[in-house]
């Protein structure tokens, strides 16, 4: 009897993950920031994270006993920390980061590879490998590169189910909950990304009557709850112990009820009245106060903190046309992602430019951006034309559509915009396939062959080689806590490499 011929091992997601994995490892070496606890490109939260993580290990109460950031990244970040030391090696901390954050072409590869086929997934794979703006946001001690891989995972899943048969929607839907849950302990508007993949997958493209959808959405939302369950009571016991031993002695009652943080009021206020600039600001307290940070001794600053939301409502019924106004610029900021290139020299639009409050950094230049949303939305024009292509379309959408109402609702960031970008090169990855198919076949046949694939190797290995031995140097200026000190990450930051790095 003779044995059927074995599988050959699809190699390709391997090479994927190493392709990625050096790039942003090349990104990281060849940086004079390198061995820095905050990069010179996304400081962003990275400093609060760290004594987040240093406060858990210490066993100290971290933002004064209040919920204010999501806990997942300072926890998993914690655990880093105590497995490398006190003090802290930041750029091995860093390198293990960028090697965590190349799962994210791999999974976007899997996710796809299917659903639009092998070439188009493996272009958006590619560009996802090569983002400058993914290097940036996967070698620096942030939320961001957590979160985009629990969505992407979200989003595997809800793939998959179409080609899986779907036998055990309860099953999916409760394992799509707990990313939920995860993903939104990660970052808030895990939340939301997580309620729309689940709704896409659910909903478009089946026609099974909405009975049978009941029962996986109560599994989803059931596993939802049960990851949120233990930081909502614990915040519970926090805030109740604040308004017994501060709140009580300042005149300020905060509400106990809290399933992931207690800032969106805040943010919303802050984000929405007639001084703001579409990106981040604290002016409406300061505004208020002489106080730079939140003091919610303060009674303007604790009427924001606990009533934000009801503030930034009024204004915009009050004001609904400087609001669109308003949420054009956010849009705006978030868009200046898009101008973010490949390589760790940023192609083609190179490496000055600003990095907004808290933000990721933008070149000077634009025009890149263009380009992707003519690619992106040819993209999404060829998986309308089927009708069984609109539900891959669906899932794709629902993080970027998550990530546009959180810009359009909080704050303008170009790591928001950022974000999205696995998708839109998922978008554009399908409208280069189509290109690219028009080729004339013997070009096709040189590209696909040996010799192509063997030169485009060589040639990546080789600009890896180059990326991580050269020693690019910046010069950083911007607003500075003191003369000579460290610049403020919530003001402006003007980056420009030293001439010939």
């Amino acid at each position: 009897m003779t044995r059927p011929p074995a599988k050959r091992r699809d190699l390709l997601p391997w090479l994927i993950f190493l392709l990625a994995a050096g790039e942003r490892l090349a990104f990281l070496l060849g940086s004079s920031d390198r061995a820095w606890p905050f990069s010179i490109f996304y400081e962003g939260d990275a400093e609060a994270f760290y004594e987040f993580a240093q406060a858990i290990l210490a066993g100290r109460p971290y933002d004064n006993g209040i919920p204010f950031h999501p806990p997942l990244f300072p926890l998993a970040l914690a655990g880093l920390h105590g497995l490398l030391g006190d003090p802290v090696p930041h750029g091995i901390l860093r390198a293990i980061l960028a090697i965590a954050s190349a799962i994210v072409p791999l999974l976007l590869f899997l996710s796809l590879r299917r659903a639009i086929g092998r070439g188009a997934a493996l272009a958006a794979a590619l560009l996802a490998c090569f983002s400058f703006a993914l290097d940036a946001l996967g070698t620096a001690a942030t939320s961001e590169g957590l979160s985009m891989i629990l969505v992407l995972w979200m989003v595997l899943l809800a793939m998959a189910a179409r080609f899986d048969g779907d036998a055990r929607p309860r099953r999916r839907a409760a394992l799509l909950g707990l990313l939920t849950g995860l993903a939104a302990l990660a970052r808030a508007e895990g939340v939301a990304a997580g309620l729309l993949i689940f709704a896409a997958w659910s909903c478009v493209g089946r026609s099974a009557p909405w009975r049978s959808r009941v029962a996986p959405s109560l599994f989803w939302v059931g596993a939802l709850a049960l990851v949120l369950a233990p930081w909502t009571i614990r915040n519970a016991v926090s805030l109740s112990a604040w308004n017994e031993s501060v709140g009580r002695g300042i005149g300020v009652e905060l509400p106990r009820f809290v399933p992931i943080t207690s800032y969106g009021p805040l943010n919303f206020a802050l984000a929405n009245h007639d001084g703001a600039s579409g990106g981040f600001s604290r002016a409406l307290l300061r505004s208020k106060s002489e106080v730079a940070v939140l003091d919610l001794a303060d009674p303007e600053h604790a009427r924001h903190f606990i009533h934000g939301g009801e503030i930034g409502l009024a204004w915009i019924s009050r004001r609904p046309g400087a609001f669109l106004r308003l949420a054009g610029r956010k849009i705006e900021i978030a868009s200046r992602a898009l101008d973010l290139g490949w390589t760790p020299w940023n192609l083609p639009l190179g490496r000055s430019g600003t990095r907004l409050p808290v933000d990721l950094f933008a070149p000077d230049r634009s025009g890149l951006r263009y380009a992707q949303i003519l690619l992106a939305v040819a993209g999404a024009a060829l998986l309308l034309r089927r009708s069984r292509d609109r539900s891959t379309l669906a899932i794709l959408a629902a993080p970027i559509v998550a990530l546009l109402a959180a810009n359009v609702l909080f704050f303008g960031y170009v790591r928001l915009g950022a974000l999205a970008l696995p998708y839109l090169f998922a978008l554009e990855g399908i409208a280069l396939a189509a290109l690219a198919a028009r080729l004339p076949a013997g070009w096709k046949a040189r590209i696909a062959g040996r010799w192509g694939v063997g030169i485009a190797i060589a040639a990546a290995i080789a600009i890896l080689a180059v990326a991580a031995t050269q020693d690019r140097n910046y010069t950083a200026s911007g607003t500075s806590d003191r003369p000579g000190g460290k610049l403020i990450r919530d003001a402006p930051i003007r980056i420009v490499p030293i001439q010939g790095d």
